[in-house]
């Protein structure tokens, strides 16, 4: 996947959250024993827009506890896990009650997979089975917030991390996708799907397009992606010289691809190609060398190289408030 980036990913709070709670607390020995009703000892107070976490340190728990302080409506999506969720997040270091991260204080709400594969365990635990618009405290022990790589003993406490977690939106990570299929391009190189999901590109023909190129396989049936989502993808990526495949998020052991769209975390031709196209769409994005990698060789890459990608979009959420 580091093919697509055209530059250095920025930090974004989809990766330095997680991070921070992998870190939280450092400093001299402390071993307090874990409080089973540690969240007791835990307010949430402040302006419900801009809310603190009053806490009577150190609050340590030996596994993860939730307590629901406000419930979504009863016909709110129940959030499910792989699901892409938008949150506000207030962490704060059960030992020392000091702020971790807060969202809310910033421009963007974060949007995250619930998945521990890619998300702190403790986060994933907390929303999932809530439904959106709810309000939950979250006591994450050691075990599902571990300490970072090289860590010192936390001052006080024992690396247990309390979370206020606003779910705000979540919809489904869909399996492939969804909607209309189209008849196929004139001039692009035929797709076709094999057994097991994998993708079959034809080997293109005749002279690359000079201009960005983005046509539709599948007309999906969700909203459309605009800048500043955090969108889900599975991709293919071929050469137009000869067909090969340079990389892909499909096949055994590979998971979707995660990005804010717009954010030049992606090459050029997905930032503009893909705007706009609904969720639930297969896309075919040739990508001309100057929406791609220019001049520079990049991996398997040749110098120069039109590129051409299917893309099936499978979920969006917007990171904007």
């Amino acid at each position: 996947m580091r093919h697509l980036r055209s530059r250095s990913v920025r930090a974004t709070l989809a990766v330095s959250l997680p991070l921070l709670l992998l870190s939280a607390g450092c400093g001299e020995d402390s071993t307090p024993v874990p409080d089973q009703d540690a969240l007791a000892r835990v307010e949430v107070v402040g302006d419900d827009a801009m809310p603190e976490l009053r806490v009577e340190t150190p609050v340590t728990v030996d596994r993860t506890v939730v307590d629901v302080v406000r419930e979504g409506e009863e016909d709110a999506r129940v959030v499910a896990e792989g699901d892409l969720v938008a949150m506000d997040v207030l962490a704060v270091d059960g030992g020392t009650g000091d702020v971790v991260e807060d969202t809310y204080e910033q421009g963007e709400r974060v949007v995250l997979l619930a998945d521990p594969a890619s998300t702190v365990q403790g986060l994933v635990s907390g929303v999932v089975g809530q439904r959106v618009g709810s309000r939950v405290l979250v006591g994450v022990s050691p075990a599902d917030a571990p300490s970072a790589s090289g860590a010192t003993t936390p001052s006080a406490g024992d690396g247990s991390v309390l979370l206020l977690v606003d779910v705000l939106s979540a919809s489904e990570v869909l399996p492939g996708p969804e909607g209309e299929e189209l008849p196929a391009p004139e001039g692009l190189p035929a797709v076709t799907e094999a057994e097991g999901g994998e993708l079959v590109v034809a080997p293109p023909e005749g002279d690359p397009p000079a201009e960005l190129r983005v046509e539709a396989l599948v007309q999906g049936e969700g909203r459309p992606v605009t800048a500043g989502d955090r969108v889900v993808v599975d991709y293919t990526g071929v050469l137009w010289s000869d067909g090969t495949v340079f990389d892909s998020s499909r096949g055994e052991g590979r998971d979707p691809f995660t990005f804010q769209l717009g954010q030049g975390e992606v090459i050029p031709a997905w930032d503009e190609g893909l705007a706009g196209v609904p969720v639930g769409s297969r896309v075919v994005v040739v990508a001309p060398p100057d929406q791609a990698y220019g001049d520079q060789e990049t991996g398997s890459i040749p110098a120069g190289s039109t590129l051409v990608f299917v893309v099936d979009v499978l979920a969006a959420e917007s990171t904007a408030r």
